[in-house]
């Protein structure tokens, strides 16, 4: 059994990620500020959640000791909402894939897998 993180693992694709690593046999803790909400379907009782902002490189440092593998899925998405807020998305999306890098290295974890959207492919 490996100790997963999820970063957005209450997200839709989150989710399914994390019920198929619960389903391997894995540890998987979920890391997610849950701005959409608590949706109980997207939760599952097998997985430990943690309410952390990404770009808290400490705190997530001290939850990745131990970890095999980050999947990072945590992002603000939508493009028209990136336009309308630059500020908000950028220290999401760029600082905190950069806070997630660093606490993975701090933390020794073997490998980050970083996942992205259909928004990059444009209209």
């Amino acid at each position: 059994m490996a100790k997963m993180i999820v970063t957005g693992g209450g997200g839709f694709i989150g989710s399914h990620l994390v019920r198929a690593l619960l389903e391997k046999g894995d540890e998987v803790h979920v890391v997610d500020t849950f701005v959409a909400g608590k949706l109980p379907e997207r939760l599952d009782a097998r997985a430990q959640y943690y309410e952390i902002d990404i770009t808290n490189t400490d705190a997530l440092s001290a939850l990745m000791e131990g970890a095999d593998t980050v999947f990072h899925l945590a992002a603000i998405p939508r493009v028209p909402y990136s336009v309308a807020h630059p500020v908000e998305s950028t220290h999401a999306n760029i600082t905190g894939t950069v806070s997630v890098l660093t606490a993975a290295s701090r933390a020794k974890v073997r490998r980050v897998v970083s996942s992205s959207s259909g928004s990059v492919y444009g209209d």
